[in-house]
């Protein structure tokens, strides 16, 4: 796998968020996230970091809300997924 180029504007949830996004493959709620990064990581990140990041990730298209569905869900996008297998240079996305 290619290594993977983070920005200065990720922090410690960016990844985790991310993975487990592509992990599951369907649009799930922040809550749903929070709760499996707690339940399946022995230092998970803190609430406050998993939001900052979503919120950041949103911004740079590297996840979304669903058109049409329920707008408190997110999905990872194609930006995403370039991210996590070594494709996209996240430092470009400042």
């Amino acid at each position: 796998m290619a290594r993977r180029r983070r920005g200065r504007w990720m922090n410690k949830a960016t990844d985790p968020v991310l993975e487990l996004l592509d992990d599951v493959g369907i649009a799930i709620s922040p809550n749903a996230i929070m709760y499996e990064l707690n339940q399946t990581s022995s230092d998970p990140p803190h609430r406050s970091s998993v939001y900052r990041a979503m919120d950041d990730l949103e911004k740079r298209d590297y996840i979304c809300r669903p058109k049409g569905e329920d707008t408190r869900l997110v999905q990872i996008t194609e930006r995403g997924r370039e991210y996590l297998r070594g494709e996209r240079d996240a430092s470009e996305d400042a």
